[in-house]
């Protein structure tokens, strides 16, 4: 059972970030390049971009792989995690996909798979619009492996090879079997390619404001876990724009949407770092993106 409320669980997760909040942050090396500043409250506010702004910094001394920093815009807040070793990071898969039983919830998978960090990953078919996360969006690849989906159908794929490289492509599954992706799901858009642009702004729902989830890796290998949140009093939610100049802040090299709405949660020792749409956590999510420290890619 969830113990918290969307207002409570803000207030315990900044408790908790400013129980880990670094004594020495002028000293923190940070991917964002940006000067920093120092504010009042010990912690540093360090301005990325002209209207994004890094506002808390947390670590842990037991697990000095991960980082969250808490970004804000004129619309948004959000956090981004930043994973400085790109082997902990893999892809869970409902493990009732093949009885087509409903998906876990973001709480279950880190407990099943002994994860310290996670996010949601690629979207779902809502069979019977339950909205049980059984049957995932396109293709899903796990362990080399394709585990849901056909091999010719061609989607946006979002994964990560064996060199435990993020790759963000137009592609078949076969195509992404063919490059060594071990983990992939399918959503979309791919923001950057190779550090270019490659959003199309033409979309039609560019100025839409929703809760956001994304996933980037940066040029030295850090990748870079993104949940906005939205629709709610203090934060309205993201423009895939906005994401975009998130990424670009952080020095992505690859960044792509997954998805967000009513999925996009994070979780970090236990905890939901997000303010989820729904006060009751995550949702069922056919695949997430889950963080083993020091497992490497089991």
């Amino acid at each position: 059972m969830k113990n918290h409320t969307q207002h409570g669980v803000k207030l315990s997760v900044l408790a908790v970030i400013s129980a880990l909040v670094c004594t020495s942050c002028g000293e923190a090396s940070s991917t964002a390049a940006a000067a920093s500043t120092s504010n009042s409250g010990g912690s540093e506010t360090k301005p990325v971009s002209a209207d994004i702004e890094v506002t808390e910094f947390t670590g842990d001394e037991n697990i000095d792989d991960i980082r969250i920093e808490h970004i804000s815009g004129s619309t948004y807040e959000g956090w981004m995690m930043l994973i400085h070793d790109p082997s902990d990071i893999t892809v869970e898969v409902n493990p009732n996909l093949a009885s087509g039983g409903a998906a876990p919830d973001l709480d279950t998978y880190m407990k099943d798979f002994n994860a310290v960090a996670g996010i949601n990953a690629g979207g779902f078919i809502d069979v019977g619009g339950h909205g049980d996360g059984s049957q995932p969006q396109g293709i899903v690849i796990h362990k080399g492996q394709l585990v849901s989906g056909s091999l010719t159908e061609y989607s946006d794929i979002i994964g990560i090879d064996s060199d435990n490289k993020l790759v963000c492509a137009g592609a078949t599954a076969q195509d992404a079997l063919s490059w060594g992706v071990q983990e992939a799901v399918t959503f979309g858009p791919i923001y950057i390619n190779n550090y270019e642009d490659v959003f199309d702004y033409s979309t039609t729902n560019l100025a839409m404001l929703n809760p956001r989830t994304a996933i980037g890796q940066a040029g030295d290998g850090t990748f870079l876990l993104l949940v906005i949140d939205g629709r709610g009093p203090s934060s309205f939610g993201a423009e895939y724009g906005d994401v975009v100049k998130v990424f670009q802040a952080y020095d992505a090299i690859n960044a792509a949407n997954l998805d967000g709405g009513n999925s996009s949660a994070m979780m970090y020792n236990g905890e939901y770092v997000n303010n989820t749409v729904s006060m009751y956590g995550s949702r069922n999510l056919p695949t997430v993106f889950l963080v083993k420290e020091g497992e490497g890619n089991n």
